[in-house]
């Protein structure tokens, strides 16, 4: 059985906020990815999907969270992210071009791992509750190469939190106890391991729709958090003025 941080090196974020870049986070996990730590709307994700993410610098900005960490504003696609630099130890033109550069990287990056069809995409949270909602998304993947889909939702009284249900190829559902809260991002859940395991398992077996997977002991039993990466409700970004770690903003993302 592979380690929970290994399986979660084959999933990238495409949620409604950080929460999920944060839950690999605390299993060391730090992949590159332009939604890593984003916030996106579900239709400005569709939209650079089907424009090939033309013009997603356009408007390039820095905003300022209340911590003092800088965001990087994409107004065009109602995009923002996180960049672990904070107001007072950098210069904001400076980061402001480097972000410039490292954007057009993970938009490319981004294209590569699209074709390959090499990566599991997490979707979550608002906007993005029904079927038909996020079928429209899985369309826009598959179109784009053989990727699949694991559309999160909170669990009920037919699917407890931890199972996982193949929809149709390349798309599944798996179902959470819990988010974390739209202003603490950094207090995950702690099914998600036993949620990704369970993908994991079905997506690399080649199950067929209706397939069923969910954990197979205690959810926590498998959980091992780096303290110093994720501790209690505080995430400790790294780099945060005074060298104190901080909780995040209610930023949405």
């Amino acid at each position: 059985m592979q380690a929970v941080g290994e399986v979660m090196r084959c999933f990238e974020n495409l949620g409604d906020n950080c929460e999920f870049g944060i839950v690999q986070r605390c299993f060391g996990v730090e992949n590159l990815g332009l939604f890593r730590l984003a916030y996106c709307p579900l239709p400005g994700l569709l939209d650079a999907l089907a424009e090939d993410f033309a013009g997603i610098g356009d408007g390039l900005a820095l905003s300022v969270w209340p911590n003092r960490e800088y965001a990087v504003e994409l107004p065009r696609y109602g995009m923002r992210y996180h960049t672990r630099a904070f107001e007072g130890q950098t210069d904001p033109s400076r980061l402001l071009a480097q972000q410039a550069v490292a954007l057009r990287f993970l938009v490319d990056k981004l294209r590569a791992d699209l074709r390959g069809g090499e990566k599991m995409f997490v979707r979550k949270g608002g906007g993005s509750r029904s079927l038909p909602q996020i079928a429209r998304l899985h369309a826009a993947l598959r179109a784009r190469g053989p990727n699949t889909l694991l559309w999160v939702v909170p669990e009920d009284a037919v699917h407890p939190a931890g199972t996982v249900v193949v929809l149709q190829p390349g798309l599944l559902r798996g179902h959470i106890d819990r988010f974390a809260p739209p202003a603490h991002p950094q207090q995950v859940s702690r099914v998600w391991p036993a949620l990704c395991s369970a993908a994991h398992l079905l997506w690399r077996s080649g199950a067929a729709p209706g397939a069923v997977a969910g954990p197979s002991e205690p959810l926590e039993s498998n959980l091992i958090l780096f303290p110093q990466r994720c501790h209690g409700t505080r995430w400790y970004p790294g780099g945060h003025p005074g060298g104190h770690a901080g909780t995040q903003p209610d930023d949405g993302a």
